[in-house]
Formats: structure tokens, sequence, C-alpha cells
């Protein structure tokens, strides 16, 4: 999973994320959607940092 961390893309999260609030029910291209957006966005790009560095 370490590697495949470093492999996403923002555009790609933000897809994710727009997805999942839809099957929810939610409306994708709100402000909030863009919010839980920047939020995966910070959390993969954190793991990817924190895996890297346990790795090393």
């Amino acid at each position: 999973m370490r590697r495949a961390f470093q492999f996403y893309h923002p555009k790609q999260v933000e897809r994710a994320v727009s997805m999942t609030l839809k099957a929810s029910g939610f409306n994708p291209q709100s402000w909030y959607a863009q919010m839980a957006a920047r939020g995966a966005w910070w959390f993969v790009r954190y793991r990817a940092q924190k895996l890297a560095a346990a790795n090393a």
C-alpha cells in the first residue's frame, strides 16, 4: 500500500470524493465536496510521507 499512495494525483482523489458524495445523495459540486477533496488529498499525502519515512 505504501507504494500505491505515491501514484495518486489530486484529480483522482477529487473524483473519488465526488463519486462517494453522489452515491450518498449529496451534491458533488458543492463547497463541502471541495473541502472534503482537499482533506482527502492532504490525508493521502500525509500517509505517503509517513509510510515512506517508515520504510527509510
